[in-house]
């Protein structure tokens, strides 16, 4: 995914799922200027949890992250409006 703001570096991070568990998390690629989950700073290449609501800081741009299943009951939501 591209995020068009220079605070974030052109590979910044990963995020990962793990089919077994259900889990998702995150991996700092090494970038300039750090990532962030909830306003914790992440070190460098290690994997930290992420969920459904938590924000995701990747430099100075800030994310809500919203896994699939959230996201369809969400929409679900939006569509029977």
């Amino acid at each position: 995914m591209r995020i068009d703001d220079d605070s974030v570096s052109k590979h910044h991070a990963t995020l990962r799922f793990d089919q077994d568990s259900g889990d998702h998390s995150v991996v700092d690629e090494g970038s300039r200027n750090g990532t962030r989950v909830n306003g914790k700073a992440l070190p460098p290449m290690r994997a930290a949890p992420i969920w459904a609501g938590a924000f995701l800081a990747l430099g100075d741009a800030v994310h809500v992250f919203i896994d699939p299943p959230t996201l369809r009951r969400l929409s679900r939501l939006v569509t029977a409006s």
